[in-house]
């Protein structure tokens, strides 16, 4: 069984998916900038989150806190509450020290560190 969400959701490139065991929910990350969160049992996005200013890199949730954290190209890290929908917070490439000439591409969430 194959099952398409969304006729025109997301016009470009998904970059990242990540599931929500305790939410219920699927979050897909593209070039368009925002992230769209999904119940898998209904075909279009019931929430979409905006506030990158970059196509997104990479998401990943962290379901402890009831929060979903996202990358984007221009290196800029934000955590989101999925209770309000809103950005808790945002990490810039300044405040990493990240070289000009890196990548960042990948991001993962460790409950134990």
């Amino acid at each position: 069984v194959t099952r398409v969400l969304g006729d025109s959701a997301q016009q470009k490139s998904i970059f990242s998916l990540d599931w929500s065991e305790s939410h219920r929910l699927l979050a897909s990350a593209a070039a368009e900038r925002h992230i769209l969160l999904w119940n898998p049992y209904i075909s279009k996005p019931v929430y979409r989150l905006d506030g990158h200013h970059q196509p997104l890199a990479n998401i990943c949730f962290n379901p402890e806190q009831s929060q979903l954290i996202s990358l984007s190209l221009d290196k800029a890290i934000k955590v989101w509450d999925l209770r309000t929908m809103r950005c808790l917070q945002t990490i810039t490439n300044e405040e990493m020290n990240f070289k000009i000439e890196d990548t960042v591409t990948t991001l993962a969430y460790d409950a134990t560190r």
